[in-house]
């Protein structure tokens, strides 16, 4: 009695992983190089907050992408000042419409950086944190460089990414 059992349960399970949807196959998996600018201008005032000897900035600006990314975003985000020097931001980059590969959704990055003083250029990562439409498959992240926004209300700041993305095809 024990061994039919121990049959018809294993013939349960074998069918019932059988009967499980299958993800696309390695095979159907594509990544590629993702490279292009980064341009932005503040949609606003920072918000500014002292505390002790650092600043916090809460910020939104208004970008474009160029490049594997082509797309407007509003993104927003957190800069911290230390009081000896350096800088750092957190932001989220939600694109309500972008493309990617000749493929159009919604996508979100989230994005750190950093910079050693106020005269130094930014650096940072990138990270694809959702996807939709027919980008829902997409997943990368990479890195993004540059001096950012120097100040001008007319001159937008500028900053190249690089990394790679994958999606099934």
């Amino acid at each position: 009695m024990n061994k039919k059992l121990f049959v018809l349960l294993v013939v349960i399970m074998v069918l019932s992983v059988m009967s499980i949807p299958t993800l696309a196959s390695p095979s159907q998996m594509k990544t590629v190089g993702a490279q292009g600018g980064w341009t932005y201008l503040p949609a606003g005032p920072p918000v500014e907050d002292v505390i002790g000897p650092h600043t916090f900035m809460t910020l939104s600006d208004s970008g474009d992408f160029t490049g594997t990314f082509t797309g407007h975003a509003d993104d927003f985000g957190q800069v911290v000042i230390h009081s000896s020097g350096p800088w750092y931001y957190l932001g989220t980059v939600p694109f309500e419409s972008v493309t990617v590969g000749g493929r159009t959704g919604r996508l979100v990055m989230s994005v750190f950086g950093s910079r050693p003083n106020a005269a130094a250029d930014w650096v940072g990562t990138w990270e694809i944190i959702s996807a939709s439409g027919d980008l829902a498959t997409l997943r990368g992240g990479g890195t993004w460089e540059g001096p950012g926004w120097l100040g001008d209300p007319v001159v937008p700041g500028v900053l190249t990414y690089s990394g790679s993305i994958t999606y099934y095809e």
